[in-house]
């Protein structure tokens, strides 16, 4: 029985208290261990090493490209996720930019994304 006023369980039934008292979490609890050292180990990790290239990238796009932060970040994403190259089918995000622009982009991305999307693949 659910007691709404001060939020307890009342058991009524004939089975003895240690049934649903003590029960035994230790599998549960290794599995969220293993869980939390995953995240931290692996996780964690890879999104420090995302995000340093990230920064490196933008603070080196920024000394000679005009483009708005969002934008900016958009394209090195999508630059990131093809691999370090932007498809023809997204050249769209990068609109006002030559070719040479572009491939001087997706240069520098390469560069400092390459752990980053070697750890991927």
């Amino acid at each position: 029985m659910l007691d709404g006023d001060s939020a307890t369980i009342l058991v009524k039934s004939p089975q003895p208290r240690w049934l649903y008292a003590y029960f035994d979490a230790t599998d549960l609890c290794e599995f969220i261990l293993e869980c939390c050292k995953l995240c931290v180990e692996e996780d964690l990790l890879s999104e420090v090493i995302y995000l340093r290239a990230h920064d490196d990238t933008v603070k080196d796009l920024e000394a000679w490209l005009d483009m708005r932060q969002s934008q900016l970040n958009t394209l090195i994403d999508v630059i990131v996720q093809g691999s370090g190259s932007l498809s023809k089918r997204k050249r769209k995000l990068a609109e006002g930019l030559t070719d040479e622009q572009l491939a001087k982009v997706e240069s520098v991305v390469s560069e400092h994304f390459a752990a980053y999307i070697d750890a991927r693949a």
